[in-house]
């Protein structure tokens, strides 16, 4: 089901540019670094930013799942979707792979093969999430645009997706936000200091 069409919030996010920004200074950021978070509530958020910390995540679980269930019906079908990535050589259907099962349960080989056929391929992933996601292919791009990062800083790529007013999901909208938190610019840490205090206002007054 795309994301757009789903019913899940109460409030949409507010148009980019109705949103108050923060002048960029040493201050806001070192103030964000002192609060202290709640680490014992696994969210959907919490699990995002999981993939961009743990960029092989999946291949981790996996072994740890083969190791203990090794003739779990699961089991074998993770076996069998990393083998269609695997025999899959057309990029269009290993992109259309970003979206279903398959992709969720061999993202990093799928990654490291999409990358190989087309190395900026993360402007596919940007121009999608403009036309149409669902859950799985937003995961997968979290984990895909977070590692770009370390071939180039897309924020400004990030921040444009942003700005076109299509993502209105407050869960979606800050998932992608929170991937700014891997660049160095200090402008971009600053945007993103300016939505850690407009999510906390709103969470105050709803």
């Amino acid at each position: 089901m795309i994301r757009g069409k789903m019913v899940e919030f109460k409030r949409r996010m507010p148009r980019f540019e109705k949103i108050p920004q923060i002048i960029a200074t040493k201050e806001n950021i070192d103030n964000l670094k002192k609060i202290n978070f709640k680490h014992d509530i696994i969210t959907v958020i919490r699990l995002r930013h999981a993939k961009l910390r743990f960029d092989n995540a999946d291949e981790i679980t996996f072994a740890a799942i083969k190791q203990i269930s090794p003739n779990d019906g699961r089991t074998k079908e993770i076996v069998e979707n990393i083998g269609k990535v695997k025999t899959t050589e057309d990029y269009d259907a290993l992109f259309a792979f970003l979206s279903t099962k398959t992709g969720h349960d061999s993202i990093s080989s799928l990654i490291r093969k999409v990358r190989n056929k087309k190395c900026d391929f993360y402007k596919d992933v940007l121009s999608k999430l403009n036309t149409g996601y669902n859950d799985i292919f937003l995961d997968n791009a979290i984990l895909i645009l977070g590692n770009e990062y370390s071939n180039r800083d897309i924020s400004n790529d990030i921040i444009d997706t942003l700005k076109t007013n299509i993502i209105r999901d407050p869960l979606d909208f800050s998932s992608l936000l929170m991937i700014l938190g891997k660049s160095k610019d200090s402008r971009y840490l600053n945007i993103l200091y300016s939505f850690y205090i407009f999510f906390g206002y709103v969470g105050k007054v709803c």
